[in-house]
């Protein structure tokens, strides 16, 4: 998983923003597997299956379900498309919010 999503579902702006800083890609798409420390970072049972379930879901979508403004403006800032869509339910940032 990479450290720029575990930043956003843990919540840690100061790992968040030195990543960004340091040329994270604000548009980081999120692997088809995952561990069940980061599932467990997810309050949302929704979330989690779109998660779990979906494919192409990036970390602007990550932020946008979790419901973290300011993450999302930092990316959007960044230059992270707000456009993408997940690939089996072509669902977008905004849907997922």
């Amino acid at each position: 998983m990479p450290f720029l999503a575990y930043s956003i579902a843990g919540n840690n702006s100061s790992l968040f923003s030195t990543l960004l800083d340091c040329g994270a890609d604000p548009n980081t798409v999120l692997p088809s597997r995952y561990d069940k420390d980061f599932l467990a970072l997810l309050p949302s049972k929704s979330l989690r299956s779109y998660v779990e379930e979906d494919r192409n879901l990036t970390v602007v979508m990550l932020a946008a379900g979790l419901g973290q403004d300011d993450y999302l403006r930092a990316l959007l800032g960044a230059g992270a498309s707000r456009n993408r869509l997940t690939s089996r339910d072509k669902m977008s940032a905004l849907d997922i919010a």
